[in-house]
């Protein structure tokens, strides 16, 4: 049976090509062939049929890593013709961004690359989701590229309703020293969410490494402040040694 006629008639070829390289079961070898020849083919629509492998996990890992890393290494050699599928790919995709990620890291420069992840992170927004990895992923890789627009962007996800984007969110604005609009919006955050004990460890910790004074928030701060962290009086959040 050849690697098509499993799929029937239907379709063109770039879309029976997808399919069979995001087949989750069967012989690795027709997913591998499917991936050779949306390679060779060379269009945007096959770029982003590529892009989908990066969206499905196989067993075993090994080979998983394996095809990925493939898929990976194959994108980044189109260079710029493949910068604008993964642009769309991290726009729309909720899953496998990471790889995409990556790959336009190799490919833009990190103000450029910056500015699409803020965009896309303005267009998801702060509203609740199912699944919340997709914004975490990008406020990860926001956050690893240490651009100025980092903390406007930022700050609005300490009121997602997920509590690892909080952390991640805390995580980040952790390095933005010396920006009061930070210093505020972690205080805030910190009586916000005074019962969420893990959101509210990451806050204290982003607090303590931003080297921020607690300052007219102090009454309502002390409280909250607990091991291993400690409130001086001079108004600084440390870690215990």
């Amino acid at each position: 049976m050849g690697l098509f006629d499993m799929f029937g008639g239907g379709g063109s070829k770039v879309e029976k090509l997808q399919k069979a390289a995001t087949q989750k079961f069967g012989p690795p070898e027709n997913r591998q062939k499917a991936l050779d020849s949306l390679v060779e083919i060379n269009t945007p629509e096959a770029i982003g049929a590529l892009l989908k492998r990066f969206t499905i996990a196989v067993d075993p890992s090994i080979t998983d890593r394996d095809e990925k890393e493939f898929t990976y290494r194959a994108i980044v050699d189109k260079g710029v013709a493949a910068v604008e599928p993964l642009k769309q790919f991290v726009m729309n995709s909720d899953s496998g961004i990471a790889w995409a990620l990556k790959a336009l890291n190799a490919l833009l420069t990190p103000p450029d690359l910056a500015a699409h992840v803020i965009a896309v992170l303005t267009k998801v927004g702060n509203d609740y989701t199912r699944d919340p990895e997709k914004k975490v992923v990008l406020l990860s890789h926001l956050g690893d590229l240490d651009d100025p627009r980092t903390p406007a962007a930022v700050i609005p996800f300490l009121e997602d309703p997920a509590d690892d984007v909080k952390t991640t969110s805390a995580k980040v604005l952790a390095k933005a020293k010396d920006d009061d609009a930070v210093r505020v919006a972690l205080l805030d955050a910190l009586v916000r969410d005074h019962d969420k004990k893990r959101v509210q460890a990451a806050l204290l910790d982003a607090l303590s490494t931003a080297g921020f004074k607690v300052e007219s928030h102090r009454e309502k701060i002390a409280p909250l402040v607990s091991d291993p962290f400690t409130l001086g009086k001079d108004g600084l959040i440390a870690r215990k040694p």
